[in-house]
Order: structure tokens, then sequence, then C-alpha cells
């Protein structure tokens, strides 16, 4: 049963007392309209009410759950509807899989890694090779002059050559910044003239 409310533009007042607790399907799918019309409270409120009236051994309900949940950046609670997923089916690919996109999520990449190497997700494995296999090198010769003063007090010849090297630091793409300067620089002779007088 569903009715507008007033002056929310299009925004529906869902009367959640309809569904039983234990209509899980539906409640999913009440969750889902709920974040697609933005409001995430009562989509969070849903969920939370699917997790405690759904067995441990539906995993597929809970790792969709927690897929929300982790595309919202609200990790913790990811973690922790997978962690028991995990030690109840430590072999079963699709835990092993949101397991790593988690980790990664938290910046172990390493143990990420691992989990998609278990799942076998060559994809997840071979875009963080990729992540970590990118590395740039930059550099430039820079020339400056400046004439027409006296040599060794107000003439210049430098010569930069700027050198940059970005490199790839864990598996999520994030980059270590190495900049480093050579230069040469030439006054010319300080002219002795008048120095021995």
């Amino acid at each position: 049963r569903t009715q507008p409310t007033h002056g929310s533009g299009n925004m529906l007042n869902l009367d959640y007392g309809i569904f039983a607790p234990g209509d899980v399907e539906l409640r999913l799918s009440l969750a889902r309209l709920m974040d697609e019309i933005g409001d995430r409270a009562a989509a969070r409120h849903q969920f939370e009410i699917v997790l405690a009236n759904t067995d441990a051994e539906d995993v597929n309900t809970h790792l969709s759950i927690a897929k929300w949940y982790l595309e919202t950046n609200t990790i913790i609670t990811a973690r922790r509807i997978v962690e028991p997923l995990r030690q109840a089916a430590p072999e079963n690919p699709q835990v092993l899989l949101m397991s790593g996109r988690i980790a990664e999520a938290t910046g172990h990449e390493g143990q990420a890694m691992d989990y998609f190497k278990q799942a076998k997700a060559g994809e997840e494995i071979a875009r963080m090779k990729r992540n970590r296999a990118s590395y740039t090198i930059a550099t430039g010769v820079d020339y400056l002059s400046k004439s027409g003063g006296t040599p060794g007090i107000s003439t210049l010849t430098a010569i930069e050559i700027p050198l940059e090297i970005r490199m790839p630091v864990g598996y999520n793409g994030n980059k270590f910044f190495v900049p480093i300067d050579q230069v040469r620089a030439d006054a010319g002779v300080l002219q002795r003239r008048g120095l021995d007088n």
C-alpha cells in the first residue's frame, strides 16, 4: 500500500507494516526501492530486518546485502556480515571474492590479492596487477642564460634536467612520487684584474 507524500514530489510513503518480518524477498525489494529514491536510512533498516530473519546458510542474500554496504562505504558492516560466512564456507568463491573487495577497500591489498587468488577471480587479479605495474617517468631540459654582465659575478649559464618518477605502492593504484632535479650552473670565470695590486 503506497500513498503520495504531500509536498515531497515523487517520494512515496510506504507502510512497512504490510510486510511480515519473514518476507525476505519483499523486504529486499523494499530496501532496494528505498535506496533508489535516496532514502538510505530506510533501506538500511530493511536490510537489517532481512539479516535478522535470514538463515546463515542463505549465503547469496547475505552477500547481496554486504555488497550494498560496501558500495555505500559502510565497510565495517560489510565485514561484519561476511566474516561469519567465511568461517562457515571458507572455500566459497563468492565469499572469498567479497572478502577480497572488503580487504582492498580497507587498504589491505596483499590480503585482498590472497582472497582473489583463492577465489580464482581472474579479472580482479589482473586489475590489481595492472595497478601495481603502471608507472611513469617524465623528464625534460630547461636552459637558462644571462649574459652581458661581469663574468663570475653577474653572468650565468644553467642547464636543469628535471626527472619525475611515479611508482606504484601496493595494488590499489596509488603512486609514490619521486622528483629529481639535476642542475649544472656556470657563472663564468672571475677576472683577477686589479687583484694583485
